[in-house]
C-alpha cells in the first residue's frame, strides 16, 4: 500500500505543478505579513518544480477542493522516521499555517537526514477561503468550523464520550461532531495515517503558548505519558525564545477543560503514534492597541507573525533532530 501511495504522490506532484503553473494569480491583500492561499502556492510551486519538495493530494474538502500535502526529506538517504504536521483545522488560526510554511521552507534548504516530514499547511481550505474573502471585504469575523459547520477539532474517533459532570454545566465545551470522522477533511487525515507509517504527529493551532499531549478527552494519564512529556520537552528546548511554551497534558490545562474527539487522542489512541497539539502564540491581542481588542483575526494572529512562526518551526525541527537520533 505504501509503495502505491508513493507512486500516486509522484503523479499528484505533476498535476500540482501543471495546475498552479497555469492558474496561479497572486493579489494584494490586507494582511501583508501573512500567506493567503495563492501566496502559499506561489512559494511552494518552485520548490516542487525543483524537486526539493513533493506535493500530493490527500483528499477533498466538503466543497471538493484538494487538500495538498508537501513531503520533504534529504535525497539519497533512506527514510527511517516520518513526521506528519498539519495546520488550520480552524479557519482563522492563520499563525498555524505560517509556522507550517516556515518549517517547509527551512526543510527545503536544510532537510534532516533520514527523516521525512509531510506538512499540510491548510486542512480547512473551504472556510479559509471564506476568511480571505471577508478580510478583503473588511470583515474580521472568527471562523472555526468547516463548510458543514462542524468543528474538525471535535470530529475524531477516540474519547468522544463526555463523562465529567461539567458536561451538564458547559455543554458547548463538551460537544462533539455528529459522528466520528463525519467530515471529508478528518477522514482524509485518517486515511493518510493509515497509508503512511508516521512516527510522530503534530497539529498546529492558536493561541495559548502550550505544547499539549494526550489525553485531551479524559483526565487520567496516558500509559506512557512520561515519554510524551519528554518529547514535548524536546520541542520546547528547541524554541528560540526566552519564554518557550509550557508542556502539559491537554486535559490538565484546567480541571474543567476537555476536548472530546480531538485529533491527538485519535492518532495516539487508535494508532499508538505520539501526537501533539501546539497552541502557537500567546494571542495577537495588545493591551496598548485598542484596535486589537475586538478584532477576532488579531486575537488569534499577531500583527507580525514571523517571530511566532519561527518559534513553532524551531520546535518541529527539534522534533526532527530527535527522530534522527533515535536510529543513531
Amino acid at each position: 500500500m505504501f509503495i502505491i501511495y508513493l507512486l500516486l504522490s509522484f503523479l499528484y506532484a505533476q498535476s500540482y505543478v501543471d495546475f498552479y503553473s497555469n492558474n496561479l494569480q497572486v493579489q494584494l491583500h490586507p494582511e501583508e505579513n501573512y500567506y493567503f492561499l495563492e501566496d502559499i502556492h506561489d512559494a511552494l510551486l518552485p520548490l516542487v518544480q525543483e524537486g526539493k519538495v513533493d506535493a500530493f493530494d490527500i483528499g477533498k474538502t466538503v466543497e471538493n477542493r484538494p487538500i495538498w500535502a508537501f513531503e520533504v526529506h534529504k535525497k539519497g538517504f533512506p527514510i527511517k522516521k516520518r513526521i506528519l504536521v498539519f495546520a488550520a483545522l480552524h479557519a482563522m488560526e492563520w499563525i498555524s499555517t505560517e509556522s507550517a510554511m516556515e518549517l517547509l521552507l527551512r526543510l527545503s534548504e536544510h532537510p534532516i537526514e533520514g527523516v521525512s516530514f509531510v506538512v499540510i499547511p491548510v486542512v480547512n481550505i473551504d472556510r479559509r477561503l471564506l476568511v480571505e474573502k471577508e478580510l478583503r471585504e473588511g470583515h474580521r469575523k472568527y471562523r472555526r468550523h468547516n463548510s458543514n459547520n462542524v468543528d474538525l477539532n471535535r470530529d475524531f474517533e477516540i474519547n468522544r464520550e463526555a463523562t465529567a459532570i461539567w458536561r451538564y454545566i458547559f455543554p458547548y465545551r463538551y460537544a462533539t461532531s455528529p459522528a466520528p470522522l463525519s467530515q471529508p477533511e478528518s477522514r482524509s487525515l485518517d486515511q493518510l495515517v493509515q497509508n503512511i507509517p508516521f512516527d510522530f504527529i503534530v497539529s498546529l493551532h492558536s493561541f495559548g503558548g502550550y505544547i499539549y499531549y494526550p489525553w485531551a478527552g479524559k483526565y487520567r494519564r496516558a500509559q506512557d505519558y512520561h515519554k510524551l512529556h519528554d518529547i514535548g520537552i524536546v520541542m520546547k528546548q528547541g524554541m528560540s525564545t526566552t519564554h518557550p511554551y509550557q508542556v502539559k497534558q491537554l486535559s490538565h490545562w484546567c480541571f474543567l477543560f476537555r476536548i472530546h474527539g480531538s485529533e491527538i487522542d485519535h492518532f495516539y489512541g487508535k494508532y499508538n503514534i505520539p501526537s501533539f497539539l501546539i497552541e502557537l502564540t500567546h494571542t495577537g491581542f495588545l493591551w496598548y492597541k485598542p484596535s486589537t481588542w475586538k478584532d477576532d483575526f488579531r486575537m488569534y494572529n499577531p500583527i507580525n507573525p514571523q517571530k511566532h512562526s519561527q518559534i513553532g518551526a524551531d520546535a518541529l525541527f527539534a522534533l526532527g533532530i530527535y527522530a534522527k537520533k533515535l536510529d543513531e
